[in-house]
């Protein structure tokens, strides 16, 4: 079983990429997993300006969902990932020591480009 990884998504502003970064601890006497992860926004150097505002945002970790709000929240057009919001949640493992997950995101700043965020993995 992997025990970090990261993912990319897509966002209705072009130059803005969500990355989701997870991790997890293993629990093998308590056959479960402690699985963190953690929301990042980048804006590619392409752009022009920096996106600022108030990002409301979500992770949902195995169907746990928890939800963000982070005011002054600032992309700098420089292409440099900048953390938004993290999540653990301990997901139990099946009676054989398997399991699989789904990890996903969603976030946006009212009032800018950055109205919707895609990112999903299993």
């Amino acid at each position: 079983m992997a025990t970090n990884g990261n993912f990319t998504g897509s966002s209705s502003n072009q130059y803005i990429t969500p990355k989701i970064e997870w991790s997890c601890v293993q629990s093998v006497v308590g056959n479960y997993s402690e699985v963190t992860a953690d929301l990042y926004y980048k804006k590619s150097s392409s752009s022009t300006s920096a996106t600022k505002g108030t990002l409301k945002c979500s992770l949902t970790i195995n169907g746990d969902k928890k939800s963000a709000e982070v005011s002054s929240f600032n992309i700098p057009a420089n292409n440099t990932y900048q953390k938004a919001m993290s999540h653990t949640v301990r997901v139990a493992h099946n009676a054989d020591g398997t399991k699989s997950i789904s990890i996903s995101c969603t976030g946006y700043i009212s009032g800018t480009t950055l109205e919707s965020t895609t990112c999903k993995s299993t």
